[in-house]
């Protein structure tokens, strides 16, 4: 009796965490025939199969929710959560001006279904507060507030919680008081990420990297770190704000390039001959380093949008990193008008 006793739990416990997923994709046709394959988070591929009639459907099993990715060659098919459950997923696409956008749905599976509902409540918040009297957005305000906070204390030990709690922008200390959390994929790659933040946050020394064009290769050590002050500047011809920030640069620059400060421009993801025609256009009075993307700069300050603007010492030493105007300004005030 015992022995049976024993061995009870230990089968139920085994049937709970090997519980199986089945992920139904339904596809749009031009993915017939395409390889697809299956992440948990960004990174790690963990299985793949063909796509037949418009369809797919991957079954296996995992110890826990956790966020996937479902992609064809180098383009998501669809993002959302992997659980032990059935999740069906609608897939299409919309032909645009200058290319395709995908969209896709989670129609089951109990954690995708809670994320459904409360975006479905957020959107729902924020229409009626771009209609609402000033007298009741206050109060809309705090029904946004309770809402998000009550989906991220009842999942506050699954992968819904901590996406929440990635996009509040939560502190190590938060997911290392939910242990539970600590092994799910975008909680590891949001940690990693903070860690790599911190390597180029001030007060530590600029990370260097390298930009080639036209057989010209430069290193942001040949600038940075030898005895000026620095601001290197994230851009694209193709990106609005960015151009729009060039007069307040060029105003910058007009004030201080007497007193040991120098700007630099890397541009992001951008074609060389747009970069050289948008710097004569605007008659940029900086350098600008030319590359067909720039990926190592980009990397390296791990730039999530521009324009990105990162001020160093002359030391090397970085004092701002993707600051706004005021605080930029301010700084250089500080640093030029104060005795």
């Amino acid at each position: 009796m015992k022995k049976r006793f024993i061995v009870l739990p230990l089968l139920c416990l085994s049937i709970a965490i090997y519980a199986e997923y089945t992920v139904r994709l339904s596809l749009p046709s031009d993915l017939d025939g395409a390889m697809l394959y299956l992440y948990t988070g960004t990174k790690n591929l963990i299985d793949s199969l063909t796509a037949v009639d418009s369809s797919a459907v991957f079954t296996g099993d995992i110890p826990f929710a956790t966020t996937a990715t479902v992609r064809a060659d180098n383009s998501t098919v669809a993002t959302f959560f992997l659980e032990n459950d059935t999740v069906d997923i609608s897939v299409t696409k919309e032909i645009i001006p200058g290319g395709v956008v995908t969209y896709w749905t989670a129609n089951s599976g109990v954690l995708n279904i809670a994320k459904k509902e409360f975006w479905q409540k957020i959107k729902a918040i924020r229409e009626e507060y771009a209609e609402a009297p000033d007298s009741l957005k206050n109060q809309l305000k705090e029904k946004f507030t309770e809402t998000y906070t009550k989906a991220l204390e009842d999942n506050i030990d699954n992968v819904f919680g901590a996406e929440l709690a990635i996009g509040l922008k939560r502190g190590r200390e938060y997911f290392e008081a939910n242990p539970s959390l600590l092994e799910l994929d975008n909680v590891k790659e949001y940690l990693a990420k903070i860690e790599e933040a911190e390597k180029i946050a001030p007060g530590k020394p600029f990370r260097d990297f390298r930009v080639t064009y036209n057989g010209q290769t430069h290193h942001l050590s040949d600038v940075v770190g030898k005895g000026d002050y620095v601001l290197l500047e994230f851009w694209a011809a193709w990106c609005d704000p960015c151009i729009r920030s060039m007069e307040h640069l060029k105003e910058l620059y007009a004030k201080y390039r007497e007193r040991n400060f120098r700007i630099l421009g890397v541009p992001i993801n951008d074609d060389p001959e747009n970069t050289i025609y948008m710097q004569e256009k605007l008659a940029l009075p900086w350098e600008n380093w030319p590359g067909k993307n720039n990926e190592e700069a980009y990397y390296a300050y791990m730039i999530e949008s521009i324009p990105h603007t990162v001020l160093f010492a002359p030391d090397g030493t970085i004092l701002l990193n993707k600051p706004k105007a005021e605080e930029l300004d301010a700084k250089l005030k500080e640093i030029f008008e104060t005795d």
